[in-house]
């Protein structure tokens, strides 16, 4: 690992880490850091940044869809040797420098609330193509605002960064069914006929129960409380969303871990040798893995809420996964997603 030593005049004193991660083929190198503005409390994070197999489609079968993938970008920072924590960027003023064209769409804390520069900031941002295209995608010099002083830092702070990244997809706003109309454990249907897939067409609220035209489903261990009804803030899956485009590979979770505090990662760290399990390591800084590209397994619930809670994202529900596994009526890309773990904390209409 690359370290850069910054010495900024009358400003921010940043040790930059260079992660040269491989994860899924997606990189983030050469960071820096430019533009520090001591009246307005903010410092440009500058990276390179690209990966393999990227795509954008407008309107492929005339259905007015747009789909594409999306790298998820976020820093993490630590001040003088201290615990890591996650950077506050700005709602503008990122740039996303040269190379392809490409959009930068920043993710809000809660994103149904303005932007606020301390209480409701970006939490990382979306990198994708700007146009129809396939391919490799490839960014040179792409900057990021952080605004320090929203974290809590003097001008003069010194501190270390990180720059991650995690490839998404993008699932398109849409009217879409759940329930397939078969027999799996606690499908849901249109109440009384247990044949009837349920049809979601806006981010109303959902009626849940035995009434006729009712979103419905039979009782299980894990199937839900048959309570509702669901709210109109639920994220139901009609509103435009991302989920990741791969699971998390290992590579990504040593990340994560190398981030904690001890105490959070000996609760989030998995010891085993088997099954291509490669984590090693019992302190924070020198977790590793043999296997950087494998699936991480072993990871339950909690691990999984964990690490999205420190990337800046959130369990997908499970409507959202039943759109994008299925799609019906239409979702023309489901084939290329795969089983997805997690969504960042966005709806996008």
């Amino acid at each position: 690992m690359k370290h850069l030593f910054l010495s900024l005049p009358l400003g921010l004193l940043l040790m930059a880490f260079c992660l040269n991660s491989h994860a899924n083929n997606i990189s983030v190198s050469n960071v820096s850091t430019t533009g520090q503005n001591t009246t307005d409390g903010y410092i440009m994070v500058q990276f390179d940044i690209n990966w393999e197999n990227s795509w954008r489609i407008d309107n492929l079968h005339g259905d007015g869809i747009t789909n594409w993938d999306a790298a998820w970008v976020f820093i993490k920072y630590r001040l003088a040797g201290g615990d890591w924590q996650h950077a506050k960027l700005n709602n503008s003023g990122n740039t996303k420098g040269n190379g392809i064209g490409a959009l930068i769409q920043v993710g809000l804390v809660d994103e149904t609330a303005a932007f606020d520069n301390s209480t409701n900031p970006a939490v990382g941002a979306f990198i994708y193509r700007s146009a129809i295209g396939v391919g490799n995608f490839a960014l040179a010099g792409t900057r990021l605002r952080w605004n320090y002083r929203a974290n809590g830092l003097a001008d003069d702070a010194v501190v270390d960064i990180k720059v991650f990244a995690v490839e998404m997809v993008y699932v398109p706003q849409g009217s879409f069914y759940v329930g397939s109309g078969g027999t799996e454990t606690s499908a849901f249907y249109t109440y009384p006929n247990t044949t009837s897939p349920y049809l979601i067409s806006s981010e109303n609220a959902i009626n849940v129960g035995t009434t006729n035209g009712y979103l419905y489903y039979a009782s299980s261990t894990y199937g839900g409380d048959q309570s509702g009804p669901i709210p109109a803030a639920f994220p139901k899956g009609y509103a435009g969303f991302y989920c990741m485009k791969y699971e998390i590979v290992q590579q990504q979770y040593v990340d994560f871990l190398n981030t904690l505090t001890q105490t959070q990662a000996n609760a989030r760290k998995f010891t085993a040798s088997d099954y291509r399990y490669g984590i090693t390591g019992n302190n924070v800084g020198s977790y590793a893995t043999t296997n950087p590209y494998v699936a991480c397994n072993y990871l339950n619930w909690d691990d999984g809420t964990a690490y999205s809670d420190w990337s800046g994202l959130r369990p997908m529900s499970e409507l959202e996964f039943e759109k994008l596994a299925a799609g019906r009526p239409h979702l023309s890309l489901t084939s290329m997603l795969g089983e997805q773990l997690i969504l960042p904390q966005l709806n996008i209409p």
